[in-house]
């Protein structure tokens, strides 16, 4: 039966509340006593009778210990100990019992390990009777601290932070903050007298949490919204981080030529950048009476198509270089000719051919417009073309030699009409003109070589070929083919008469073909007993003409075809000595030539011819000698 009676308190003062704990059964001991109020179910407070241990109790609050002697005669003195000091010895009596209650005003560290002692006796003369307990004790972390690397931490550099706190009991807990966000991934370990507790972080830092106070923080469960805390502001060492923007008042999008451009450059960098430079399409930008560079900033005060392309700005410190993303400079204009303005086509006759115009336009195009320039100078439009963006194709047919010229294209935008127009050179597509100016060099008994200038190449890509034979057999020793007209022949038959055709090829056809007569153990001896070094530098058709009688109408001075020429190995022999020869002219030198060398020296052989000086070199069949004959045909 619980017996209740009513107290009156005042606010903020002590109240006493008495509670009767009496057994009801004079052998029952009352070991728990418990306070409730009436509308709680949960008691407030309870009085426990202490085995060993009491608590636990929280540092820093009060606590109440009651000593209570039952019995003796006279009543007993109730006193309390702290291990060897007696500190309360006020005690009174009630009924049955002594009671000595004792109040710890404010709990420490050092009050968790005394012992704390109750002492009865009725006498002197005889032994108290004594009852010790000790107070468990929840203590506040006592210090913390964050010990780390002298070594800076560096963005993408991982970093050990080691966090220690001692004097909490139990053992604290730790916590890692970046300012407000709780990092995670840490280890833990706790000493075994459990007062130390040991956090270690694996730390990367990152750009963004530079100037970011990084804590860590010790907290005992027992003790609520107390902490303690260590930290430090980040300083965090990266490479340059940058960016580049075109300023607000220049409006990338609507940039013409004569405005005004300006890009600022923003850099992030720890330490601070010492260096920093600009690009313009991948080359260094430097300043001029246009262009301005003021720090990070430039100003490029009356822009022109050649701004057009790719602004990037770079800066550096001690951790490395950075660079900003291309910014493109887009300058609105009227068309202007995408790659060169300037093309060469060859174009068969009667064939559709397809010219393609592509412009660069910074505005959708409204027009496209082709004209045609024929060799005599004549303007003529063009219609028959499809534009689609920023290209247009003409179909064009070349019919006759007159409709081979220049063909124009011009566009038009919304920003004006297209100032230079792409020009289309068309020419006549077909087989390769044959080589040019040939001449012989290195010659000796077995080997040799010719070289050539490249003719027309009839608008394609051509080949030049050489083949060699013997003059009488025709016997083929070598068939060689070059992209370029140099040949080096070798493993040559001796003191043999050779034919050097050469010609070129594409895909059109063959040229015509030019040949050269040479014997290597002659020309060998020539160029050992010659004072001269010339050789043969044939650069017309080399071919039979319809006759002997159309040489002769060419050229009606010309020695008679019976005329024997004879030349002998140790004579320089001189026709304009003897009779003005007046063979050909030069429009047709080389093929009168060989006609005059084949029809009337049987014991002669052509060996060179050269349009220019008017000069021809022969070699006697039997005994070879390089003799020079002057001629005036003109």
């Amino acid at each position: 039966m619980v017996h209740t009676t009513d107290n009156v308190a005042e606010i903020g003062k002590q109240a006493v509340l008495p509670c009767n704990t009496t057994p009801a059964v004079p052998e029952d001991n009352v070991v728990l006593v418990v306070w409730y109020r009436e509308d709680k179910g949960i008691p407030i407070y309870s009085l426990r009778e202490i085995i060993d241990v009491a608590g636990p109790y929280n540092e820093d609050t009060s606590v109440s210990l009651m000593c209570e002697a039952k019995g003796g005669r006279p009543s007993p003195r109730v006193i309390w100990w702290k291990d060897s000091n007696l500190i309360d010895d006020t005690y009174f009596s009630k009924e049955q019992f002594t009671i000595n209650r004792l109040i710890i005003r404010s709990l420490k560290a050092e009050d968790l390990i005394s012992v704390w002692s109750c002492k009865a006796s009725t006498s002197k003369s005889m032994l108290p009777i004594v009852k010790s307990i000790k107070l468990d004790i929840n203590l506040k972390p006592k210090e913390i601290k964050i010990s780390r690397s002298k070594q800076s931490l560096t963005v993408g550099t991982a970093s050990e932070l080691v966090c220690q706190t001692r004097g909490s009991k139990p053992p604290a807990k730790l916590q890692w903050l970046l300012d407000q966000t709780v990092l995670e991934h840490s280890v833990e370990s706790i000493s075994m007298n459990g007062f130390v507790t040991t956090n270690y972080l694996t730390y990367v830092p990152t750009i963004e949490d530079n100037k970011k106070r990084l804590a860590c923080i010790a907290r005992n469960p027992s003790f609520e919204n107390i902490s303690l805390e260590d930290g430090f502001i980040l300083d965090i060492k990266y490479a340059p981080v940058v960016s580049l923007v075109i300023g607000a008042n220049s409006g990338a999008e609507e940039i013409s030529q004569g405005a005004a451009v300006f890009f600022q450059c923003n850099i992030q960098a720890n330490p601070k950048a010492r260096e920093t430079w600009w690009t313009f399409n991948g080359r260094p930008i430097l300043a001029d009476f246009v262009t301005r560079i003021d720090g990070n900033s430039l100003l490029i005060a009356n822009v022109s198509l050649i701004h057009k392309g790719d602004f990037q700005c770079f800066a550096r410190n001690e951790l490395g270089t950075g660079e900003s993303e291309a910014v493109f400079l887009n300058i609105q204009h009227s068309p202007i000719c995408k790659n060169d303005g300037r093309q060469y086509l060859g174009i068969a006759r009667n064939k559709e051919a397809l010219v393609t115009c592509k412009v660069d336009s910074t505005s959708p195009l409204l027009n496209f417009f082709w004209t045609f320039e024929s060799i005599d100078g004549q303007l003529s439009e063009l219609q028959n073309f499809e534009s689609q963006g920023t290209s247009s194709v003409l179909r064009f047919v070349a019919k006759s030699q007159e409709d081979f010229g220049v063909v124009y294209c011009r566009a038009q935008n919304s920003f004006g009409f297209q100032s230079i127009p792409c020009s289309f050179f068309l020419y006549p597509e077909g087989p390769p003109d044959p080589p040019e100016n040939c001449s012989l060099s290195n010659i000796s008994s077995n080997q040799l070589t010719v070289e050539c200038l490249p003719g027309y190449n009839g608008g394609l890509n051509q080949i030049f070929h050489l083949e060699v034979t013997i003059a009488h057999s025709h016997q083929l020793l070598a068939n060689l083919t070059s992209l370029n007209p140099l040949f080096k022949v070798n493993a040559l038959p001796t003191d043999k008469l050779l034919l050097l055709t050469i010609y070129s090829s594409n895909l059109k056809g063959v040229s015509d073909k030019l040949t050269i007569r040479t014997n290597t153990l002659a020309s060998a001896r020539w160029q050992n007993e010659s004072s001269s070094s010339e050789t043969s530098f044939p650069n017309q058709r080399i071919g039979n003409l319809p006759s002997k009688q159309a040489i002769a109408d060419e050229c009606p001075d010309v020695i008679p075809f019976e005329t024997e020429l004879n030349i002998d190995k140790t004579e320089e022999i001189d026709l304009s000595e003897t009779e003005m020869l007046r063979l050909f002219r030069s429009s047709n030198f080389t093929d009168a030539a060989n006609s005059f060398s084949e029809a009337n020296c049987a014991q002669t052989s052509l060996l060179v011819v050269n349009d220019d000086e008017k000069r021809m070199h022969f070699v006697h069949a039997n005994n070879p000698y390089v003799k020079k004959v002057r001629q005036t045909c003109e």
